[in-house]
């Protein structure tokens, strides 16, 4: 099992690189401008989402810890509220309400963080 998450983890990784050079070559016009303001913004979300908890060392840790628990706990509810509804409209809304909450609220989603960190 560890071997299997190891190779997801590495597969999302891999993929959220893929998507941050994209954007980067889309945002500065293959590297040769500089980025616009779409791409300065991406670049300020990514740091004050990194630098922010290290600001706060070990409380900053925990907060994110509690923060990727809570996320989870979201996400959890959302494929079982879709398992469980029986029509295809009930389960996109039972799907996508804990998603938008998770992102609402602020909570830390690994994958998410993997596609922020780059432009970072």
């Amino acid at each position: 099992m560890l071997r299997n998450w190891g190779w997801v983890f590495l597969g999302n990784l891999g993929g959220a690189l893929t998507v941050a050079v994209m954007m980067a070559i889309v945002f500065t016009y293959g590297f040769s401008a500089d980025p616009n303001e779409v791409g300065v913004r991406l670049g300020e979300i990514g740091h004050s989402r990194t630098v922010g908890y290290a600001e706060h060392g070990g409380a900053g840790m925990l907060t994110l810890f509690i923060r990727a628990v809570l996320c989870n706990w979201m996400v959890s509810t959302g494929v079982v509220a879709a398992m469980m509804s029986t029509s295809v409209s009930g389960k996109v809304i039972a799907m996508w309400m804990p998603i938008m909450l998770f992102f609402y609220m602020g909570f830390e989603h690994s994958i998410v963080n993997m596609f922020l960190f780059p432009p970072a």
